[in-house]
């Protein structure tokens, strides 16, 4: 059994994708890197923590091929006695994207499906929706003709698809529907509810607005109701990689046993709010003042310095030589996708010859690792399944004289960009995405020929958010490398750096 919430409702939990800011430009919301990592990872549990006063829907996820569930039937009524909650960015939904209803041949149609987006409809088709938005719009009908007219329904579906399992590799995560009217709310004209039943027909021109939360989390429930929850996974469509993830937005006008139902459907895109806490107080000084990091022995407070490693080899193939490595990177540990992740490498040793050679921003190689894990069977969680990719390097540098180089010390100065979209980490049950960054030994065969070529020397998981934090954006000391060209971004489903921001 599974069920859902949206943000109104999770506010008041100690979730951590909450924020107090409002300065939220372009993406941007605050939190702390180990707040984030919690926040995409699966780790709440309540016992059904359902308020009368909560916008939230109980027992609103089925899946066609689970048995009806025990539980209360889902409550809608608050959905449109109270005004829509705020939104998580300042500037409101307001392009609309139009689909009409009843098109067939010539005839024209009688009726459009109207959803408000941030995006702009002569660039983008489909609607996209970001953490804690409404889906709103209308639906307008324009009868010439009296239409037997039963019910106006709603359904937000999210699906995932397993691309090489044809029998159990779709599974349907999210079914949830609201009714806009059906004949036992009476007559669409009143103003008024009415307890009668409407008996006639429908003709001439009527308007069924709808406003509703797009889900934020995601639960399970077992046999004792205890509530597994996970954020909504985001839309995720890449050529190449076996899993998808979509979301479909249906409507449909039920006529009656004698006609078919009529639909209209739209893919949506979703976005997850996640957001990096502030920077230290040095970083985001160093950032305005548009100059360089200050290392981890300036900064402490700026980075996280993960335990030392040791790399054996040989120099020149003549003689054993061991350096270490202690690798930082910035803090909090959860970067913007479209910025990058700064990083610090400081490498010791006693043999002063080796550090000359390999402390070379040319001989380091510091990658960003993903790995997406998913099921065959996502509906049984049967067939694990994990695809690992490399996708950024690191670009290094010799920081400035300043710094100081010992005798035995070298330190080097790096950043991984990040492409602007590239899939953020997701916690879902069904679909993970993580990242790490990791070091491998020095890249040097003509000079150092390392015990373990292949060996990771470090690696320490980080997150990638969608959103910018308080303060200001992280600023690149180099220009991007050159991406290889892996055609991952699919028409209309391309990630982008945030509201507020132009395309």
């Amino acid at each position: 059994m599974s069920f859902f919430r949206s943000k109104e409702w999770s506010s008041n939990l100690p979730t951590s994708r909450r924020s107090s800011s409002n300065n939220r430009d372009a993406t941007t919301r605050p939190q702390s890197a180990a707040f984030s990592l919690r926040s995409v990872l699966p780790e709440y549990s309540a016992e059904n923590p359902i308020s009368s006063g909560s916008i939230i829907y109980e027992n609103i996820y089925h899946s066609h091929d689970e048995p009806e569930s025990p539980l209360p039937p889902p409550r809608y009524s608050a959905m449109f006695t109270q005004a829509p909650g705020p939104s998580s960015s300042n500037a409101p939904a307001s392009e609309a994207h139009e689909f009409h209803i009843g098109v067939s041949g010539k005839s024209k149609p009688w009726g459009t499906f109207k959803i408000l987006s941030r995006t702009d409809p002569s660039t983008h088709k489909l609607p996209r929706f970001y953490g804690g938005d409404n889906i709103t719009g209308i639906v307008e009908l324009m009868l010439n003709a009296s239409q037997n007219i039963q019910s106006i329904s709603l359904t937000l579906k999210g699906v995932i698809i397993i691309s090489a399992v044809v029998d159990t590799g779709s599974h349907t995560f999210l079914n949830h529907s609201i009714t806009l009217w059906s004949k036992a709310s009476g007559d669409p004209r009143d103003t008024l509810p009415s307890a009668t039943k409407f008996e006639g027909r429908l003709k001439g021109d009527y308007s069924f607005p709808f406003s509703f939360p797009f889900p934020t989390d995601i639960g399970t429930a077992g046999g004792g109701r205890l509530v597994q929850w996970s954020p909504t996974p985001q839309t995720f469509l890449e050529r190449g990689t076996g899993v998808s993830v979509q979301y479909e937005l249906i409507l449909r006008i039920s006529h009656g046993m004698l006609r078919p139902d009529s639909l209209s459907k739209t893919k949506v895109i979703y976005v997850p709010e996640i957001t990096p806490e502030p920077l230290s107080i040095a970083h985001q000084a160093t950032y305005r003042d548009r100059g360089v990091l200050p290392g981890p022995a300036a900064d402490p407070a700026g980075w996280s310095t993960l335990d030392p490693a040791v790399v054996h080899g040989l120099l020149l193939n003549e003689r054993k030589t061991t350096l270490e490595c202690a690798l930082s990177l910035a803090n909090p540990v959860c970067y913007t996708r479209g910025t990058v992740i700064p990083c610090y490498l400081t490498i010791s040793g006693t043999d002063s010859q080796s550090l000359d050679f390999l402390a070379s921003p040319r001989a380091i190689d510091v990658r960003l690792k993903r790995t997406i894990k998913f099921f065959e069977d996502p509906k049984r969680q049967d067939g694990a399944k994990e695809e690992v990719e490399q996708v950024a390097n690191a670009v290094w540098w010799i920081p400035p004289k300043d710094v100081p180089q010992e005798t035995n010390t070298r330190r080097l100065q790096g950043e991984i960009h990040l492409p602007k979209d590239l899939p953020a980490t997701c916690g879902f049950m069904l679909f993970f995405i993580e990242y790490a960054v990791e070091l491998f030994p020095f890249v040097s065969p003509t000079i150092f020929s390392p015990d373990k070529t292949d060996e990771v020397v470090i690696s320490y998981p980080v997150v990638v958010a969608t959103f910018h934090g308080t303060g200001p954006e992280p600023v690149p000391f180099t220009e991007p490398p050159r991406r290889k060209n892996k055609a991952a971004e699919v028409t209309d489903v391309e990630y982008l750096p945030g509201r507020g921001s132009t395309i």
